[in-house]
């Protein structure tokens, strides 16, 4: 039996499941009478759905049955990936007759992926082309990845097409440039993931944000900006259930309704100029579960930690992560603890259920803040500490004694050690 999954398969992947489909129609045809022409189109390009665009062309020579079925799948995926500079003038021409026979053809298009690999032939025309199309014919999932750029000047900018869609509901970016624009209008947008984009300043990222208002779904790895104006007014998203944000750069107003968050705090972006620094931290009206990746963070970590407990008033989860050890300070001192907080912040008193904490190394500020948790968590249920990977077994058997010495405010509170 043949088995799909919605992947991105090489082009080596995509020929084996070509071979797949090959035997398996073979197969089946010699045991059941060619019943498998029998299936219904929607079927079968269900099944073309899960692989690239060029692999689901090619299945027409299989069989007449096959011919055409092709052109009704509603997912285009194309990857410049197999060709080189010398051949790349027959990706564009392959996409550019494909594009033009599957638009002919009338079907709804829902789904367009193009992954570019090669930049000195990727050309912005090319592009502009290509999305413009899907974009008037009413696409609901648009996903544009651009290579690494060769040079700083290099760069191609996000068709202005896609700002006014009013169908998008998906929309991932690798490496575009916004350039300044007209008001944004994309009101069905609700998932939003933006990859080493770059921005003129933090005005023209507000003035996007604000064009996405039903934004539920919001990943930020990685922003860019030309210049670094500091004055610019974001909104937030009342309808934001999931975010992912590296390096904090955006204002945390603008996900302070997210249900689920994730922030890597890092120390990588200079406060002087990068406003989103600079802001309090918000209340998070929603939040229920988050988790703080603290990478290459000098400072005293614990404090962040301490601030989310008590802008988060519903909080459930707590998980906080530690990367590159090497650049956390392995001094002892009260610098690491902020001091208890007071009152007891809303989300220990009623809400929070789990905490973790890993690369514990069994510092006094990081022992204060466990204790302090353990002990104010009327209703949690699991702490977890996962130790340092360098701690010996002395040392792991120090840190489990201190920690089981902890008083605690919840007698079902199980402690985990690892």
């Amino acid at each position: 039996m043949f088995f799909c999954y919605r992947s991105n398969p090489s082009l080596l992947e995509s020929e084996f499941i070509l071979v797949r489909v090959c035997v398996w129609t073979i197969e089946v045809e010699e045991r059941m009478g060619d019943k498998i022409s029998g299936l219904p189109d929607t079927i079968l390009s269900h099944i073309l759905s899960f692989v690239p665009t060029k692999t689901a062309v090619a299945t027409s020579a299989l069989s007449k049955r096959w011919k055409s079925v092709w052109r009704s799948v509603p997912i285009w995926d194309f990857d410049d990936s197999s060709y080189t500079h010398a051949t790349y003038s027959s990706f564009v021409q392959s996409v550019y007759m494909v594009m033009l026979s599957l638009l002919q053809s009338r079907h709804q298009i829902q789904s367009f992926r193009l992954k570019c690999r090669i930049p000195t032939s990727c050309l912005g025309t090319n592009i502009n082309a290509w999305v413009n199309a899907v974009v008037e014919s009413r696409i609901e999932d648009l996903q544009l990845f651009l290579p690494t750029p060769p040079s700083l000047r290099w760069h191609i900018n996000l068709p202005s097409s896609v700002l006014t869609s009013t169908t998008l509901v998906v929309l991932k970016l690798s490496r575009f440039t916004f350039k300044p624009f007209s008001p944004v209008h994309i009101p069905s947008l609700k998932y939003l993931q933006l990859n080493n984009v770059i921005f003129v300043d933090h005005p023209c990222l507000a003035q996007f944000l604000s064009g996405c208002p039903n934004l539920e779904s919001f990943i930020v790895m990685g922003l860019r900006f030309s210049t670094h104006s500091v004055h610019a007014e974001f909104q937030s998203f009342p309808k934001l259930i999931r975010t992912v944000i590296f390096r904090l750069e955006i204002p945390l107003i603008v996900v302070s309704y997210a249900k689920f968050l994730r922030i890597d705090w890092t120390n990588h972006v200079d406060p002087a100029i990068n406003p989103c620094y600079t802001k309090p931290i918000p209340t998070f009206h929603n939040l229920t579960h988050i988790r703080l990746v603290f990478s290459d963070y000098k400072r005293d970590y614990m404090y962040g930690a301490v601030e989310v407990l008590i802008h988060s008033p519903k909080l459930l989860s707590l998980e906080i992560e530690k990367e590159n050890l090497h650049c956390f300070p392995d001094f002892d001192g009260e610098g690491y603890w902020p001091g208890d907080p007071q009152p007891v912040p809303v989300c220990l008193l009623l809400h929070l259920k789990r905490c973790s904490l890993t690369s514990y190394k069994g510092l006094k500020g990081e022992l204060q803040f466990v204790s302090y948790v353990l002990q104010n968590a009327r209703h949690l249920q699991m702490m977890v500490i996962k130790s340092q990977p360098q701690a010996n077994q002395q040392q792991k058997l120090r840190m489990i004694t201190q920690l089981s010495l902890c008083p605690r405010g919840s007698p079902a509170c199980k402690l985990s050690f690892k």
